[in-house]
């Protein structure tokens, strides 16, 4: 069997796709970046266990509509969503699309693929929270420093309506109390920038939370940290669902208006 060109291999525009394209050009942010690896990543081994071909044996020509439809099918045998089949399939159609706009003869390839459809993912029914079960929540954490820190994070979540990683991003230099109307400066998806208005509420606590948390009020500092071994760095995601989660379900023997699983997404969209 004669070895294939190098452009007939399906994996040889990987490189240049993800950082000539993704990155130069469509100046994509670091986690969509991560997200199309991935996605590639996950292909590569479903070709590899469920049809035993290897990287170096896996051609365009291989890779049909039909295939891709299998593909597709595993991911939501395996119990993974709707969502995140559907951004597989934008993945390899996004670089498949790549690799025709290289090599005009692969687009006889691409275009099949081009015509599988997304599935609709309906939104979730009750993924939101009332005012009151998010003031009952906000009654739980105790009177101590460290409770202090997180009433303040889920006021800062209810007052801003930021996504937990935005928040968590926010350094003191992006709040701005001086204004006529404060506000903070949040970092999006996209890495797009955002200015949104700090509430009352927001404001009320903000001044104690800095005098306990930032007493030099160092602009480089971030918001909300945590100080692992003596070492000081922004606090993560997981540190943050699991205090919410944990208020949440002590809230709800009193308020059964609380989901019965609390996370930081909740305090966007209150009912």
């Amino acid at each position: 069997m004669p070895k294939n060109d190098v452009h007939d291999l399906f994996f040889s525009y990987t490189r240049d796709f993800l950082f000539l394209r993704l990155r130069q050009q469509n100046m994509m942010s670091g986690h969509t970046i991560k997200a199309y690896r991935q996605g590639l990543k996950n292909f590569r081994l479903f070709m590899l266990e469920q049809h035993g071909i290897g990287v170096d044996k896996v051609t365009f020509e291989m890779v049909t509509a039909d295939l891709i439809r299998d593909y597709l099918k595993n991911i939501t045998d395996r119990g993974l969503s709707l969502a995140t089949r559907n951004l597989r399939a934008t993945c390899l159609k996004q670089y498949m699309a790549y690799c025709s706009e290289r090599n005009v003869e692969l687009s006889q390839y691409y275009i099949p693929v081009s015509k599988i459809k997304h599935v609709t993912v309906h939104a979730k029914k009750d993924v939101w929270m009332t005012r009151v079960a998010v003031q009952a929540i906000l009654l739980q954490p105790p009177k101590t420093k460290l409770g202090v820190r997180d009433r303040f994070h889920m006021i800062f979540l209810y007052g801003t309506g930021a996504r937990i990683s935005e928040a968590l991003n926010v350094k003191l230099r992006d709040i701005e109390t001086l204004t006529e109307e404060p506000f903070v400066r949040l970092l999006g998806k996209g890495d797009k920038p955002r200015c949104v208005p700090l509430l009352d509420v927001a404001m009320e606590n903000l001044e104690y939370y800095l005098s306990l948390y930032h007493p030099n009020k160092n602009p480089d500092d971030y918001l909300f940290y945590t100080i692992i071994k003596g070492h000081k760095d922004k606090m993560s995601v997981a540190n943050a669902e699991r205090f919410i989660k944990k208020y949440g379900r002590k809230a709800r023997s009193s308020c059964p208006q609380i989901p019965e699983s609390v996370h930081p997404h909740l305090f966007r969209y209150l009912n």
